[in-house]
């Protein structure tokens, strides 16, 4: 499988890269689910990313 490149903008809060689209995206998720428990399609790519780049972001 070949590796998918992800665009960041290394804490800048661009609004524009992947990952603070994704971020952006997850938190409108939580305030639309206000508290109800859902389920929404992850982005695995992404998400390895993240671990890797900003090891406590699920915090």
């Amino acid at each position: 499988m070949p590796k998918i490149e992800v665009s960041d903008c290394g804490e800048e809060g661009c609004g524009e890269c992947d990952v603070c689209t994704y971020l952006n995206f997850l938190e409108w998720c939580g305030q639309v689910a206000g508290g109800v428990p859902h389920t929404i399609e992850r982005n695995r790519a992404i998400e390895e990313h993240l671990d890797r780049a900003y090891p406590h972001w699920r915090t």
